[in-house]
């Protein structure tokens, strides 16, 4: 059922931050697109251990979560930030997709564990829930609360 070969043990372990990054850049294209400005973007939580202009790593979970932190001038619609909440998983699942389809099977070993954990990135992000490392909000969470912000008004 499951291949536990050193391959993609190792593999997992590897695409797990660059997947992360791939997600949170995800975020960033959107928040461009329409405008704002990204302050910061970067694996983990908590204190620095590295940081180089707006790219930086946390001490605590810097392999397997991701932040961002943006900003606009103005306010922008609830369809924008919907968008941008939106933008980390799709971009998991699209170039997932990508890889899967275009993949030479002789590689797929090596590339298997990148659409694993793409997938797994895609989905647990989309459960509503808060980070137990900084509190933050996950995209799912932030979706349910656009909509439920949009619903009242």
């Amino acid at each position: 059922m499951f291949d536990f070969s050193f391959i993609n043990i190792i593999a997992h372990i590897v695409y797990a931050p660059i997947v992360v990054i791939i997600h949170e850049y995800g975020h960033a294209i959107l928040v461009k697109l329409f405008g704002g400005k990204i302050n910061y973007i970067g694996l983990g939580a908590g204190d620095t251990l590295f940081q180089y202009k707006i790219f930086g790593i946390g001490k605590i979970g810097w392999w397997y979560t991701g932040r961002i932190y943006y900003e606009f001038k103005k306010e922008i619609n609830t369809t924008k930030k919907f968008l941008i909440s939106l933008g980390g998983p799709a971009i998991n699942i699209v170039s997932a997709t990508f890889i899967w389809i275009v993949g030479n099977v002789e590689w797929a070993d090596w590339y298997r564990g990148f659409i694993v954990v793409s997938y797994f990135v895609a989905i647990f992000s989309l459960i509503p829930h808060k980070y137990k490392e900084d509190g933050l909000e996950s995209d799912g969470l932030q979706i349910i609360n656009l909509i439920k912000n949009s619903v009242r008004k």
